[in-house]
């Protein structure tokens, strides 16, 4: 077991687990308060973090008791992965945390609950994992080539909610290839999400299917939606907006902490000459 999970003192038999740097302090604490708000089950907050100050740390944990493990990645060469921060590979410490926790669920930092995550356990007693689909997507899109071996047109699973629990079996062989294969691979890696679809193939575990409700578009919500969790570049900070998110913020920023991250310069919409020219012409009906 990795010696930062072997320091976790379990109060009950489940984990939700984050990961993140200071600059996500603040989407963290949207996450932490909105799970006071709608999850009724017992759970212990970990937190994956780096370079995150004792004052945030501590208000944090006002909202919910928390515990930190300060995430060093066990990676040859970290400066390989143009494209991926390193603590995008912190959701591989979830295996290594059934050795403490019968469950664990792992939660994007960037994502709004808004109704209960821990029923979806009840999908995974069988096989120990789920995940929701990026239905009609296939994995190769995660990678900058296709990776001998393995089927890159099996469909691909988003990596922002995943649901563990004992029944998968060796968990520590998980983690640890988890991390050999990110290593290996670190020149075909596009996103956080590319490795842990190869573990699928690797380890003969197809994952079960969660609802989309526990990790669902705001921009295509479902129905009974239970958690939101912007896919791409838009974050709820920056391009999205929800009044429950921003209600939150706010009240994390009022305790004192750290804002979400500024939201990101867009490039100007450049015009053609006919769509100048319609646009024109529209204003021209208006104004008449």
């Amino acid at each position: 077991m990795n010696d930062s999970v072997e320091q976790l003192q379990p109060t009950c038999k489940t984990a939700v687990v984050m990961g993140f740097t200071r600059a996500w302090a603040g989407p963290a604490a949207v996450v932490l308060q909105a799970l006071n708000g709608v999850e009724p089950q017992p759970f212990d907050a970990v937190m994956l973090v780096q370079d995150l100050p004792k004052s945030q740390r501590d208000l944090l944990s006002n909202i919910r008791p928390c515990q930190f493990i300060d995430y060093n990645p066990e990676l040859k060469d970290p400066g390989r992965f143009a494209r991926v921060s390193s603590m995008a590979f912190s959701r591989y410490e979830c295996w290594a945390m059934l050795a403490k926790y019968e469950r664990v669920l792992w939660i994007d930092a960037d994502t709004l609950p808004v109704g209960e995550v821990l029923s979806c356990f009840d999908f995974v007693r069988y096989n120990g994992l789920g995940l929701i689909p990026h239905t009609g997507t296939p994995i190769k899109v995660s990678f900058a080539k296709d990776v001998p071996g393995f089927d890159m047109q099996r469909e691909c699973f988003n990596s922002g909610y995943i649901a563990l629990t004992r029944a998968i079996g060796d968990y520590q062989a998980h983690r640890d290839w988890l991390n050999n294969a990110t290593a290996h691979w670190s020149d075909y890696i596009n996103s956080d999400q590319a490795v842990i679809n190869l573990l699928f193939q690797a380890m003969g575990a197809p994952p079960t299917v969660l609802p989309g409700k526990y990790n669902c578009s705001p921009e295509n919500p479902v129905e009974d939606v239970h958690v939101l969790h912007p896919w791409g570049n838009q974050k709820f900070w920056d391009g999205l907006s929800d009044p429950r998110w921003d209600a939150l913020h706010r009240s994390w920023v009022e305790m004192g902490g750290e804002p979400a991250p500024a939201p990101k310069p867009r490039p100007p919409i450049r015009t053609t000459g006919r769509l100048r020219r319609g646009l024109q012409a529209i204003r021209r009906l208006c104004a008449a």
